[in-house]
């Protein structure tokens, strides 16, 4: 929903030939919700890649909706912030 993912999904998303589904932490839907329009092409879902649930369910309506995937760029990343002395 920033930096890096969030110019390839504006970039790709200008391309009406790619199905794009674009996921988020719970807190970062709404900033997705406002740049993006779900359609045809385009999902938006939340993911935590701490709940194995959460993925599995949207393998499942992402096969169901677009017959599977063909190219994956996971682009989630963790930071940890700390000040260092």
């Amino acid at each position: 929903s920033s930096g890096l993912g969030l110019a390839l999904a504006q970039l790709l998303s200008k391309e009406k030939k790619f199905r794009l589904v674009m996921t988020a932490r719970g807190t970062s839907l709404p900033k997705l919700k406002k740049i993006f329009t779900e359609s045809d092409y385009i999902m938006i879902r939340e993911l935590d890649l701490q709940k194995p649930q959460s993925f599995k369910t949207l393998i499942n309506e992402v096969n169901y909706r677009f017959g599977g995937v063909d190219i994956l760029i996971n682009n989630a990343a963790v930071a940890y912030r700390a000040v260092l002395e």
